[in-house]
């Protein structure tokens, strides 16, 4: 293999290794699919786990109706959305500050 697939592997390893806590979450950005491991320490017995869609639409600012709609879709389409979409509250932000400069 070339160098540069390998290159490739190693930060696909290196990001599925990491993983993170639900206590004071700060999580990476994902720019194609979530794959992000939280320690969930309120499951008994506390293990780890795959962030939900759910979740990581939630932590995107995400309304409870497009939550519901990205539950019916599969985890790969939905994680996909997700990860391209403008978070909610920044867009918002960015919206109410250019109506105050007009």
């Amino acid at each position: 293999m070339s160098q540069d697939i390998w290159f490739r592997i190693k930060i696909i390893v290196r990001r599925q290794l990491r993983v993170y806590s639900i206590h004071g979450i700060a999580l990476p950005c994902y720019t194609q699919r979530i794959i992000i491991i939280i320690h969930d320490d309120r499951l008994t017995p506390p293990r780890m786990r795959y962030l939900t869609v759910a979740e990581a639409a939630r932590l995107s600012s995400f309304p409870e109706s497009t939550i519901s709609f990205l539950e019916t879709v599969p985890p790969e389409i939905a994680s996909g959305y997700i990860a391209r979409a403008f978070p909610v509250a920044t867009l918002r932000h960015i919206y109410m500050r250019m109506c105050a400069h007009l």
